[in-house]
C-alpha cells in the first residue's frame, strides 16, 4: 500500500472512530483532536489545537496535569502513562461527566508526543449507579424483610441465609451458609427434603416448586414451630439454584385456634342455651297447658254466670299472653342461635290473606280503622314456608293497628315477574323519626311510643330475621306525622293443589255430629295433660282412653284399636316416637291415626313429624280448634255447632250498662284511662285487678271493663270510665 493511501486510511480510522484520540506535546499543547473528541467536548478542533489540553479538564484535575508530565519528564516513572484511567471531563457548556482515559507516549522524528484515547462514559455510569442502587435496595429488602429468605443450591446447601431467617430460626449465616438446608427442618421433613428436590430435578415435575404450604420448622433451641414455605427455582448463569421465602406463622395459628376455640365455646354455650330454652318451654308450657285446657273446657259451659265467664276469659286471654311472650323469646333465641330453617309445603297465598282479613277485621272495626286487604280473587297455590309467612304479616299488621289511631291499615300482595311476590303493609299512625328507623328491627329495642303501647319489642326484630331467613330483605319507609309502610318480595315456587296446613274451624263445636263414633287414645304422662284432652273429647262425645307413657299406650292400642292417638313425644318408660315405632311395625302405618303432642319449641317441625310417621302434630299449650281440626282432617268427622253462644257473649258485653252511680279514685281513674287510651292490655287488666281488690262493689264494673279489654272495646272503655264519679281520696 502506498504511503498516500495509508495516510488515508488513518484518516478515516481517525475521523470516524467512536473515541476521542487527542495528541499533546510535551507542553500540554493540543496537537490534534477528532470528529469523535469534538463531539464528546463540544469545542471544534479550531477552539482547542494550539491551546492546553487542561481546557478540557475541570478542577482539580486541571491543577495537577502538568505537574504528572513534569514528573514523568524528568523522572521517566510512568503512573498514567499506559494506564487507563477514570477521571472527569469538561465541556464546552461547562458540564461535567465521566471520561475512561488511556495515554500513551510516542517519539516523532525529535518530539515527543503524548496521544489519549477518551471515552464518554456516562451512560455506563448511569448503569452502574442504577444497578448499584437496585443491589442496595434489593439489600436492603433482604436485610430488612420480616419474611426469612433462603437460598440453596440443587445439593440442598445453603447459599444465603437473610437476617430475618436468623431470627427466625436463631442460627445466624455463619451457622447455615455452607450447610444442609434440612438442619432447619425436623422429621419427617427432613428425610423427605433432599427426595423432593430429587425428583424435581429428574422429572421436573413440581410437587413442592412454585406452592405455598404450611410445613415445621426447628429452631436452634430445638423447638418446633409451624411455618408457611414458598419456594422458587431459578437459573443462576449454569447454576440451578432454588429460594425459600419462610414466615414463622405461630401467632397466626395461636390467633386461628383461639378463633376456633372460641367458635366451639359459643356454639357449646349456644348448644347449653337451646336445651336450657327447650327445656324451660316444656316445663312452662306443660302447666300453661293445664291453665289454658281448663280455661277452655270452663268457657264451653253454658252455665256458668256472666262475671264467672268473664274471669275466665280474663285467665285465657293472660294465658294467652303469656304463651305469645314465650313464643316470642324461643323465636329471637332460635333465630340467633341459627336453629331456625325454612319448613316449606304447598298452600294456598289467597287463603293466607283472606285468614288475614278475617283475623284483623273485628280489630279494625272496633277501633274504627279502615281494614284494607288487596289479595287475590282465585286460589293461588305457591310452595313456601305459610308458617313463618304468616307469622311476619301478623307481626306487621299488628304493629300497624296497635300503633294507628284513625285512618287506614292496609295490606296489599302483589304478583310481580318470575314468582315473586311483594307484600306490603300500611297504615296512618304517627310514623317512625329517620333516628329510631334503624332500631326498630333491633331486638327488645322500642321507642318511646311502643313502650307506652307494651309488648316485647321482639315482633320487627322476629319479622326481620324471618323476612332474611327467606333470602329477602324487610324494607322500611316512614315519615313523622305520615304512617308507615313495611314491604318486603320474596320468591315462591309454584305449588300443587292440595290441602293447606291452615286450620279450618273457627266456630264453636258442641259435639259430634249425630250417628258418628270416634275412639280416641291419650297418651301423656302428666296427669294434667292427659286429663284437659280426655276432658275435651269426651265433653263434644269422643269415647276416650287413656295411658301415661308410651309402653302402656302401645298396650291399649294393642286391646281397644282406637281410630286416632294423641301421642305425646318426652315421656318416660318410652318416648312417644319409639311407641310409634312399634305401632307401625306391628300394625303398619294406615290402621291408625297419630298426632304428635309436644310442649317443646324446639323440636321437629311438621314435615319431621310427618317423615317420622306421624299424621299430624299439636303443639301445647293447644287450642280446642287444634284438636278439632284433628278430627276433621284426620278422621273426616263432622260437628255441631253452637251458633248461639257467639252471639250470646256479644249481646253480653254490648249490653249498655250504667256504672254511673259508682266513685272510683283519681289515681285509678288515670291510671286505667291512660292504659286504655295507649290500648295497653297488660297495664289495663292489672290495673282492673288493683281495682277489684279494693272493694267488692267494684266486682260487676271490673267485670264488664275486662269483658271489653277482651274484645279490644277501648273506646267503650273510656265511655265507662267518663260515667264514674272521681273522688281524690
Amino acid at each position: 500500500m502506498s504511503f498516500a493511501k495509508e495516510e488515508l486510511l488513518l484518516k478515516a480510522i481517525l475521523e470516524n472512530i467512536v473515541d476521542g484520540i487527542i495528541t499533546i506535546d510535551e507542553a500540554g499543547i493540543v496537537q490534534t483532536y477528532n470528529p469523535a473528541a469534538e463531539r464528546i467536548f463540544g469545542y471544534s478542533p479550531e477552539e482547542t489545537i494550539g491551546k492546553n489540553i487542561r481546557m478540557l479538564m475541570p478542577e482539580p484535575f486541571r491543577s495537577e496535569h502538568d505537574q504528572y508530565v513534569d514528573n514523568y519528564l524528568q523522572s521517566g516513572i510512568a503512573k498514567i502513562i499506559g494506564i487507563g484511567r477514570e477521571v472527569v471531563g469538561l465541556r464546552k457548556d461547562g458540564s461535567e461527566f465521566p471520561l475512561e482515559l488511556a495515554i500513551s507516549v510516542a517519539w516523532l522524528e525529535e518530539r515527543r508526543i503524548f496521544t489519549g484515547i477518551v471515552r464518554d462514559i456516562s451512560e455506563r455510569k448511569q448503569m452502574e449507579k442504577q444497578l448499584q442502587e437496585e443491589r442496595a435496595l434489593s439489600v436492603a429488602v433482604l436485610e430488612t424483610v420480616v419474611d426469612g429468605i433462603i437460598t440453596i443450591d440443587k445439593a440442598g446447601i445453603v447459599q444465603t441465609y437473610n437476617p430475618a431467617a436468623e431470627n427466625i430460626f436463631g442460627y445466624s449465616p455463619e451457622e447455615t451458609i455452607g450447610k444442609n438446608i434440612n438442619m432447619l427442618m425436623p422429621e419427617p421433613y427432613r428425610s423427605e427434603h433432599d427426595q423432593y428436590v430429587d425428583n424435581y430435578l429428574q422429572s421436573g415435575i413440581a410437587k413442592i416448586i412454585g406452592i405455598g404450604r404450611e410445613v415445621v420448622g426447628l429452631r436452634k433451641d430445638g423447638s418446633e414451630f409451624p411455618l408457611e414455605l414458598a419456594i422458587s427455582a431459578a437459573w443462576l448463569e449454569d447454576r440451578r439454584i432454588f429460594t425459600g421465602i419462610v414466615r414463622d406463622i405461630s401467632e397466626r395459628k395461636k390467633s386461628e385456634q383461639e378463633i376456633i376455640d372460641s367458635h366451639k365455646e359459643a356454639e357449646r354455650a349456644n348448644k347449653a342455651k337451646s336445651i336450657f330454652l327447650a327445656n324451660m318451654s316444656h316445663e312452662i308450657r306443660t302447666p300453661l297447658n293445664a291453665i289454658l285446657g281448663f280455661s277452655q273446657l270452663l268457657l264451653r259451659k253454658k252455665s256458668l254466670d256472666q262475671d264467672t265467664r268473664n274471669s275466665i276469659k280474663t285467665i285465657d286471654s293472660s294465658g294467652n299472653n303469656l304463651l305469645i311472650l314465650i313464643n316470642e323469646i324461643l323465636d329471637i333465641s332460635k333465630i340467633e342461635a341459627g336453629g331456625l330453617e325454612l319448613s316449606p309445603n304447598n298452600f294456598d297465598l289467597a287463603e293466607v290473606v283472606d285468614s288475614l282479613r278475617s283475623m284483623f277485621d273485628v280489630r279494625c272495626r272496633e277501633q274504627r280503622l279502615l281494614w284494607d286487604v288487596q289479595g287475590f280473587s282465585k286460589p293461588t297455590w305457591v310452595y313456601g314456608d305459610e308458617g313463618k309467612l304468616r307469622q311476619i304479616l301478623i307481626n306487621l299488621a299488628g304493629n300497624a293497628i296497635k300503633f294507628t289511631e284513625s285512618g287506614t291499615v292496609s295490606l296489599s300482595v302483589t304478583i310481580l315477574e318470575k314468582n315473586q311476590y311483594q307484600f306490603k303493609v300500611m297504615d296512618t299512625g304517627p310514623g317512625i323519626s329517620f333516628e329510631n328507623q334503624k332500631e326498630v328491627f333491633e331486638a327488645f329495642r322500642q321507642e318511646e311510643s311502643g313502650e307506652k303501647k307494651g309488648g316485647t319489642g321482639l315482633g320487627l326484630a322476629i319479622s326481620d330475621r324471618l323476612v332474611k331467613l327467606m333470602g329477602s330483605e324487610l324494607k322500611l319507609e316512614s315519615k313523622l306525622g305520615r304512617g308507615s309502610e313495611f314491604y318486603f318480595t320474596v320468591e315462591f315456587l309454584e305449588g300443587v293443589k292440595g290441602t293447606s296446613y291452615a286450620r279450618g274451624i273457627t266456630k264453636k263445636v258442641l259435639h259430634l255430629a249425630p250417628d258418628i263414633k270416634v275412639k280416641a287414645l291419650v297418651v301423656d304422662d302428666i296427669k294434667e295433660n292427659r286429663d284437659v284432652m280426655t276432658r275435651l273429647l269426651l265433653d263434644i262425645g269422643v269415647d276416650t282412653l287413656e295411658a301415661k307413657n308410651g309402653e302402656e299406650g302401645v298396650a291399649k292400642v294393642r286391646k281397644h284399636e282406637p281410630d286416632i292417638i294423641f301421642m305425646d313425644i318426652r315421656m318416660p318408660v318410652m318416648r312417644g316416637d319409639e311407641a310409634l315405632k312399634v305401632i307401625h311395625k306391628e300394625f303398619g302405618k294406615d290402621q291408625f291415626k297419630v298426632v304428635a303432642v309436644t310442649a317443646s319449641a324446639f323440636d321437629r317441625q311438621r314435615e319431621d313429624f310427618v317423615r317420622s310417621g306421624f299424621d299430624d302434630y299439636v303443639t301445647k299449650p293447644f287450642r280446642e280448634e287444634d284438636i278439632f281440626n284433628c278430627l276433621k282432617e284426620l278422621l273426616g268427622v263432622d260437628f255441631v255447632f253452637d251458633e248461639d253462644l257467639e252471639a250470646e257473649e256479644k249481646a253480653a258485653t254490648n249490653e249498655k250498662k250504667d256504672f254511673s252511680g259508682i266513685s272510683i279514685q283519681e289515681e285509678n281513674y288515670r291510671a286505667i284511662k291512660e292504659a286504655a287510651e295507649h290500648y295497653s292490655v297488660t297495664k289495663l287488666e292489672s290495673y282492673l285487678q288493683e281495682l277489684r281488690q279494693l272493694n267488692s262493689t267494684y266486682h260487676p264494673l271490673v267485670d264488664h271493663l275486662e269483658a271489653l279489654v277482651s274484645q279490644y272495646k277501648f273506646d267503650e272503655v273510656l265511655e265507662i270510665l267518663e260515667s264514674l264519679s272521681k273522688t281524690k281520696e
